[in-house]
């Protein structure tokens, strides 16, 4: 992917994905879904429930966070 292409991933689906890789949800606040996986503690994804689509910037933490940790 180049760097002028966007990812654009919906909401669903990541909670989809966060699933397969054991995640788990821990509640949350408003309308935001806490995720975070019972081996790394400090891991934490908070997940807004009022957009169908998760922004750029987060999908870059997420991927970038689950990279160095070795889970992707």
């Amino acid at each position: 992917m180049s760097s002028t292409e966007k990812l654009t991933i919906k909401k669903k689906e990541l909670e989809t994905l966060l699933k397969r890789f054991e995640f788990l949800e821990y509640g949350g606040k408003g309308s935001h879904k806490v995720w975070g996986h019972p081996q790394y503690a400090d891991i934490h994804i908070v997940i807004a429930t009022h957009s169908k689509e998760v922004p750029q910037y987060q999908i870059r933490q997420i991927e970038k966070s689950l990279t160095k940790r070795g889970i992707l």
